[in-house]
């Protein structure tokens, strides 16, 4: 009986080891997608800008995010409708 109990609770134990590995994992995952996406904003939206600014172009179209120009350092992005700072 003892035995049996104790195989139980092993198993249990693994499981559980085995479910929070799982779940840090699919966290990590997530933050490691979540940091990669606003990074290639940003390099959208420098990219947007240098090409404006260089060009002269009214509008840019970078990864169905369309940019033009907006003030000195920034861009406005019209799909989201929100406006940028670029940093050197």
């Amino acid at each position: 009986m003892k035995i049996r109990a104790f195989l139980l609770l092993e198993s249990l134990m693994a499981l559980m080891l085995a479910l929070l590995a799982a779940t840090s994992l699919m966290l990590i995952v997530g933050e490691g997608q979540k940091v990669e996406r606003q990074a290639e904003l940003a390099a959208d939206r420098a990219f947007a800008w240098h090409v404006l600014r260089e060009t002269g172009a009214s509008d840019f179209m970078v990864h169905d995010h369309k940019y033009r120009l907006q003030g000195e350092k920034g861009v406005f992005d019209e799909t989201s409708q929100q406006a940028y700072q670029v940093k050197d």
